[in-house]
């Protein structure tokens, strides 16, 4: 095994544009998969739109990027994370004022000025319950003030491929300029949804908080009504992620579905009612799982353009398979493939068709077997003179040596 040298040969599959063709009532939607980021279908997917609460996975995903290890630190609520003005007094201010200053109506989980919450308890209020104040007690304790945070955010976001995105407060509430596109916001979900803790979050139904010196027991519900059992809009595939809402901004949504090993993370911007953010979401999904995978042929059946060499065989070992080599695969999720062989042991001669390994087929980005053939010898093969002598022992090779100068000895004489 150590002396087989083998052509190893890869295979990459063209990207094919959105496969999917539905009318969608949002502004702007994206279905992309999760791992690849391959999208299956997109609707105005760069036009820079106004995404409410689920600009909250930003939030989430940058806190979750700089402080994972310590969710249970507490933070103290300060006044100016907890304030509130009205909507029409920002209008009126031209938005002057700050972004992040909360509004009456919008969500919140009733957060006192001096209440000490832990990262996670404020992390759980954000994401399930939506609370804004939440938001913004998180964001002045990571940094230092709330636009600082704002800043550090948006570079962090630049810095992960969201160009064209730009936010000014942590929790969505409408500002002209505090926008993004359906494409970066389902790469920035797809980045969030692989870390453990985040996904985890965001797929909880109810998060209770315990009773305190400033509130009773409080129960924190998911506003994702895909993952509410009994709710009309229940998703069983769904697994995340966030809600959204203003007025300007009309109903948004991310969320993530799994069947069997697939993820989709789907986006929608600018829908025109709830009703139609949840049925379009599983629409789309739906229709993607119900894509069959495709199957490509990477080695057809019978002798293959690949050569065993070995150092006791005088010519090259023909090599075949009984069964074509394929593999599967979704249109949203196209591997790279390498494929080897995997040899037996091998003990010479080989008889015309003997197993002597298998040819497998790799997915290069995680090393998951795709597919394995068993391959065969084509013609006997013999261990060469050479090599069976190199294979003997002192006294044999001494004898062989003998032998063949007694056998020039001879032919010379009969020369002479």
């Amino acid at each position: 095994m150590n002396y087989v040298f083998l052509l190893v040969c890869f295979a990459a599959f063209s990207h094919l544009d959105a496969s999917i063709d539905l009318d969608i009532s949002a502004k702007a939607a994206i279905l992309i998969n999760a791992e690849s980021g391959d999208v299956l279908y997109e609707k105005n997917a760069d036009q820079l739109l106004p995404p409410a609460s689920t600009t909250k996975i930003a939030t989430g995903a940058y806190i979750l990027h700089l402080r994972e290890e310590k969710l249970d630190n507490e933070v103290e609520a300060k006044q100016d994370a907890i304030g509130w003005i009205s909507e029409e007094k920002k209008i009126s201010s031209g938005y002057s004022l700050p972004s992040y200053w909360l509004e009456p109506g919008a969500c919140h989980m009733s957060i006192k000025k001096g209440e000490k919450l832990s990262l996670r308890e404020l992390m759980y209020g954000m994401m399930i319950a939506s609370a804004d104040d939440a938001a913004n007690v998180l964001a002045q304790y990571i940094g230092g003030t709330i636009p600082t945070f704002m800043e550090d955010l948006n570079r962090y976001l630049r810095e992960i491929g969201c160009e064209k995105t730009t936010f000014y407060n942590p929790h969505g509430l409408h500002h002209p300029k505090h926008l993004t596109t359906a494409r970066e916001l389902s790469h920035l979900t797809q980045i969030a949804m692989k870390n453990p803790q985040f996904s985890e979050i965001v797929k909880m139904t109810r998060y209770d908080l315990p009773k305190s010196s400033y509130r009773g027991e409080t129960a924190l519900i998911q506003t994702n009504r895909l993952l509410r059992k009994g709710r009309s809009e229940y998703y069983p595939r769904a697994i995340g992620v966030k809600t959204g809402y203003t007025s300007k901004a009309g109903h948004c949504l991310a969320s993530a579905a799994k069947d069997k090993d697939r993820v989709l993370i789907a986006v929608l911007l600018g829908c025109p009612s709830r009703k139609e953010t949840f049925e379009d979401t599983k629409k789309l999904f739906e229709t993607a799982f119900r894509e069959k995978p495709s199957t490509y042929r990477l080695f057809k059946k019978g002798v293959l353009p690949l050569r065993l060499v070995h150092p006791k065989v005088k010519k090259e070992v023909k090599l075949k398979l009984k069964k074509d080599l394929n593999v599967s695969y979704y249109s949203d999720n196209k591997p790279k493939v390498k494929c080897q062989v995997q040899w037996q042991p091998l003990e010479l001669p080989l008889e015309p068709g003997q197993y002597i390994g298998d040819l497998v087929a790799i997915n290069q980005a995680n090393g998951a077997v795709l597919a394995s053939e068993p391959v065969y010898s084509v013609d006997p093969t013999f261990t060469s003179l050479k090599a069976k002598i190199r294979g003997m022992p002192i006294g044999g090779k001494f004898v062989v040596g003998m032998a063949v100068l007694s056998l020039t000895w001879i032919i010379l004489r009969r020369g002479q």
